[in-house]
């Protein structure tokens, strides 16, 4: 089991990245100052065990379809995805009525780690047509992309001026040391949102 879930979560990134699915690479990242993400950085802060099921997110009222999720659900690590990539839900919101950029997750719990992804290049079925993004941002208290924490809920915000057409993907990853996880080889779930903005 634990073989099988490491492989996954190893052999998901390239094929999620291009669908806008994308799980978070090892490690317990900390919060940067919204610069360019190069991978995980180390930071210590309190843990608080992930939640028991995979988070929400909404934009206003309307709630996101989940791009992907690795949970732990009933006993076991799944993977919550399409096999299909260009079947992989992506959430359409038009960028004139998306002002303030606002993502709002909940629960509450911050995340180790959240990362936002754009990309321009999208197929004729509107999914990224590459797996390299034109940019990402680590999500932190600063920078383009930012969350807070507020009543149960993280409130993402990112900067007008890096909304524009194309596809952007959220991701979060969440640490777990819990005993039971532990016990499986599992050290993090992960969950991710792709957007794209007409």
């Amino acid at each position: 089991m634990a073989d099988s879930a490491a492989n996954d979560m190893r052999l998901t990134r390239p094929l999620a990245l291009a669908a806008g699915a994308v799980l978070a690479s090892c490690g317990v990242p900390g919060e940067g100052a919204g610069l360019e993400s190069e991978g995980p950085v180390v930071s210590l802060r309190p843990y608080v065990p992930p939640p028991a099921a995979p988070p929400s997110a909404s934009i206003g009222e309307r709630v996101l379809e989940r791009a992907n999720a690795l949970w732990w659900i009933d006993g076991s690590l799944r993977t919550l995805r399409e096999d299909d990539e260009n079947r992989i839900p992506v959430s359409e919101v038009d960028a004139t009525g998306w002002r303030p950029a606002r993502i709002t997750i909940r629960p509450g719990v911050p995340p180790s780690w959240l990362n936002l992804r754009y990309f321009s290049g999208l197929n004729e079925r509107g999914i990224p047509a590459s797996d390299t993004p034109d940019f990402e941002y680590e999500c932190s208290s600063g920078g383009p992309c930012r969350y807070a924490v507020g009543n149960d809920e993280l409130i993402v915000d990112i900067e007008a001026s890096i909304v524009r057409p194309g596809v952007f993907v959220l991701e979060a990853e969440y640490v777990s040391a819990e005993k039971e996880h532990n016990a499986a080889d599992v050290g993090h779930f992960s969950c991710s949102w792709a957007i794209r903005v007409n």
